[in-house]
C-alpha cells in the first residue's frame, strides 16, 4: 500500500533501514548491544543506498499521499525488523522446515479476509501464463525457499549481523535491471554498491560476528540452576 503512494527513492530507502530497525529492536528485546562493526557499517551501507535510490527523481506526488507512504512503508519495515529478531529466537526452538510452514500458514490465514474483500468488488483481473509463472516464483522462490534460507541460518546466526545481508537488495535489483532491462548503471549506483558490498563484508567476516549472544533455551536454563 505504501509504495503505491511513496516516491520509489523513499520505499527503496525506508526498507533497507531495516537492518538498522533490528539493531533498535534486538537492544530493546535483549538488553545487549549490537555486535562490533555492525552499527558503523550498516551506517555506510545506509549511504550506499542513498547513492543509488536518489540517483533519478522520484514520481510526483501529493504532499499527503508522500507522507501516508512514507509512514506505511516505515511501519512494514519496523513490524519486519521486529519480526527478525523473534523469529531469532523461535528458529532455536523450531527446525527450519516447520517453522516455514507455520509462518507461511499463518500469514496466508490473515490475508484471507483481504483477498475475498477483493474477489466480491472484482478486483482481480484474469492472469496470462507470465502472471501465473510470476505468482509461482513469488511464493515458492522468494517465499518458501527465502524463508526457509533464513530460518536456518537464523539457528545460528545473529539477527543484527544476518540483516546486513538485506542492504544487497538495491544491488540486486541495480544489477538486474541493467541486464535485463537495459537500465544504464551511473558512477552513482556503481559507488553505492561497491559500499555496500564493502560494508556488509565488513560486518560478516569480523572474527565471531556470525555467532549469536543470545543463549539457547535449554543453555539458559542449565545455567540458572546451576547459580
Amino acid at each position: 500500500m505504501g509504495q503505491k503512494l511513496a516516491p520509489a527513492t523513499d520505499v527503496a530507502l525506508i526498507v533497507v533501514a531495516e537492518p538498522i530497525m533490528i539493531i533498535a529492536w534486538a537492544r530493546l528485546v535483549t538488553g545487549q548491544p549490537a555486535p562490533p562493526r555492525v552499527v558503523p557499517a550498516a551506517t555506510l551501507a545506509f549511504a550506499g543506498v542513498a547513492l543509488i535510490a536518489f540517483a533519478g527523481q522520484p514520481p510526483p506526488t501529493t504532499l499527503a499521499a508522500h507522507l501516508t507512504g512514507d509512514a506505511l512503508v516505515l511501519l512494514g519495515a519496523a513490524v519486519q525488523g521486529w519480526y527478525t529478531v523473534y523469529g531469532e529466537r523461535m528458529a532455536r526452538r523450531i527446525p527450519p522446515i516447520p517453522l516455514t510452514w507455520a509462518t507461511i500458514g499463518y500469514g496466508s490465514i490473515t490475508l484471507v479476509p483481504g483477498a475475498i474483500f477483493e474477489l466480491a468488488r472484482g478486483d482481480v483481473s484474469p492472469l496470462d501464463a507470465a502472471s501465473w509463472l510470476a505468482v509461482l516464483y513469488l511464493a515458492v522462490g522468494c517465499t518458501a525457499i527465502g524463508y526457509l534460507a533464513w530460518f536456518t541460518l537464523l539457528h545460528r546466526a545473529d539477527s543484527r549481523v544476518l540483516g546486513m545481508s538485506m542492504y544487497l537488495q538495491p544491488v540486486v535489483g541495480v544489477a538486474s535491471a541493467a541486464l535485463f532491462l537495459g537500465e544504464p548503471v551511473t558512477w552513482r549506483t556503481f559507488g553505492g554498491g561497491i559500499l555496500i558490498i564493502a560494508s556488509v563484508l565488513a560486518a560478516s567476516v569480523a572474527p565471531g560476528s556470525m555467532e549469536t549472544d543470545a543463549l539457547e533455551p535449554e543453555a539458559e536454563a542449565s545455567r540458572s540452576h546451576t547459580l
